[in-house]
């Protein structure tokens, strides 16, 4: 009898799918997981408050306990502020947690269950599985579990003062671990992020090519051109869209479309005009908008005077 090898190779593998499959199912408990900052934009600028909203769900019909909780924040954990929600309505509850009491700092991470180790703890969750994981104590602090029944979940919030110093990207993690009444492991992982802006814009006018910051600037005799040139960069850390460049004196000038991080735009310019007699200095301005916060500009003014012919 001739045994189709291809056949059997498909059949194996096959198998080998459902079983592992079958193996990621048994041990993989019903638990809900959440955490998002309270802006859909992401953005924030320093000295706002973000709100990162972290919930914690039961959607199966075992009952869930979780020897550990933590939450990974790579901002400055001295501005933190803790709230949970006490009632199950979803609504943060005054007033704030207390550290020490209601949940523990240990280096980058806000502990908020944990088990001491003592008194019969458990020492693993699904012990003796593939996916059996050790429960980190902290002796001395005694036990903090979560319980969690069928739909019940459990709602907290991270408030965090932007400082000074945040720029980029700030991450939030939080993570779980614990067992089902079945002895299904709990074990889940979210992270979301922030992004602290600071955007600004820096704006240059020259006259004739001159950096013509004070006067008297060039001396241009009377009647003879004088260009104005502006160059526009973006010096924030956030691109710019509809910049408007103005003048006190000529009025508008232009608009940039797009102003990328970095960018220096020398589009614009105002002349050739006739020189005037006398001193004179207007004052240029560029007002860029960030995708979030209020709009950036700034201002510089130019310089030239103008010579009247003189009489021999």
């Amino acid at each position: 009898m001739k045994i189709n090898s291809t056949k059997w190779l498909f059949i194996a593998l096959a198998l080998i799918v459902m079983i592992i499959a079958s193996t990621m199912m048994a041990f993989a408990a019903s638990e809900s997981l959440s955490k998002e900052p309270d802006r859909s934009s992401r953005f924030y600028m320093q000295g706002e408050t973000v709100i990162f909203k972290m919930k914690i769900q039961n959607p199966g019909s075992a009952t869930n306990t979780y020897y550990y909780i933590d939450d990974v924040f790579n901002g400055d954990l001295n501005h933190v502020t803790l709230y949970r929600d006490n009632d199950g309505d979803e609504v943060i509850d005054m007033p704030a947690l207390v550290e020490g009491v209601d949940y523990l700092i240990d280096g980058n991470k806000i502990i908020l269950r944990w088990i001491d180790g003592a008194g019969g703890d458990p020492v693993y969750v699904g012990a003796g599985t593939p996916f059996e994981e050790v429960i980190p104590t902290f002796p001395g602090n005694g036990d903090k579990t979560l319980t969690l029944g069928p739909g019940e979940f459990a709602y907290a919030e991270l408030h965090y003062d932007v400082q000074p110093g945040d720029s980029g990207y700030l991450f939030n993690e939080i993570n779980t671990l614990g067992e089902d009444t079945t002895g299904d492991t709990l074990s889940a992982n979210v992270d979301t992020w922030i992004r602290v802006i600071n955007p600004e814009i820096d704006i240059e006018k020259y006259v004739n090519g001159d950096d013509a910051d004070t006067a008297t600037g060039p001396v241009v005799p009377v009647g003879e051109n004088v260009t104005f040139t502006f160059e526009v960069e973006n010096t924030g850390d956030i691109d710019l869209v509809n910049v408007v460049v103005t003048d006190d004196v000529y009025g508008l000038i232009g608009t940039i479309p797009s102003l990328p991080v970095g960018a220096i735009d020398t589009s614009l310019s105002y002349g050739p005009i006739a020189a005037v007699e006398g001193q004179h200095t207007n004052i240029a301005t560029a007002v860029g908008e960030p995708p979030y916060g209020p709009n950036v500009s700034d201002s510089d003014p130019a310089n030239y005077f103008g010579a009247a012919p003189g009489i021999d």
